[in-house]
């Protein structure tokens, strides 16, 4: 999911957790994690659904499994794009999926593939290419 990432780089990881992300960067990248809750002493707390986000930038950003939970994606989204040009971000789409499936697991959003890139598009993203890791779609976005 980073390998496209460089050394060196500014990387935001949105939704953190256990910053599993940090790892798997190369040597020299600048880690910044935003999450729910403090995990670590450089974490920036953030709830994406009630606080004003953060004013960061970085060359990358990295939100993997957040967005299933945040009410409204359209102010996530261009968050996200005024932080960083190059953004990973996966997102388990609705095709083909209950209301009571994603309900289930606390989602509160029920966008299907297309309306994804859709969204996506509609905020400057220009999809470089997706990839499915279990039911989860990968998107390489750039900035446009």
């Amino acid at each position: 999911m980073v390998a496209d990432i460089p050394a060196g780089s500014r990387v935001i990881d949105v939704g953190a957790g256990s910053q599993v992300v940090r790892g798997l960067l190369p040597e020299g990248c600048d880690y910044v994690p935003v999450d729910l809750v403090s995990r670590s002493p450089d974490t920036v707390v953030c709830d994406l659904n009630r606080d004003a986000l953060p004013g960061l930038t970085a060359d990358w950003l990295v939100a993997s499994g957040v967005v299933e939970y945040v009410f409204d994606v359209d102010r996530l989204l261009g968050w996200m794009a005024s932080a960083a040009p190059r953004i990973v971000l996966s997102y388990e789409t609705a095709d083909g999926q209950t209301r009571y499936y994603r309900r289930a697991r606390s989602w509160v959003n029920d966008y299907t593939g297309e309306q994804m890139c859709a969204l996506l598009n509609g905020h400057g993203f220009e999809v470089a290419r997706t990839a499915k890791w279990k039911l989860q779609t990968i998107y390489w976005l750039k900035r446009v």
